[in-house]
């Protein structure tokens, strides 16, 4: 018994190579946090990393 993320086993699930044992369980919720150095001068390349990441995982959520 294993406890991963569906992106890394979700398409094993779809195909049935692995099969949900106990779906009523799940794991907490880990969050991801850019961390750099002062919120006042943030330089535009940072500035863009941080929106596209915030971008990318509020639309990939569900498949986690």
């Amino acid at each position: 018994m294993i406890l991963q993320p569906t992106f890394l086993v979700g398409d094993d699930l779809a195909a049935g190579t692995l099969v949900e044992l106990m779906p009523e369980f799940h794991s907490i919720e880990l969050g991801i946090y850019a961390i750099y150095p002062t919120r006042k001068h943030v330089s535009p390349k940072v500035r863009a990393l941080v929106d596209f990441l915030a971008g990318h995982f509020e639309q990939t959520r569900s498949d986690w």
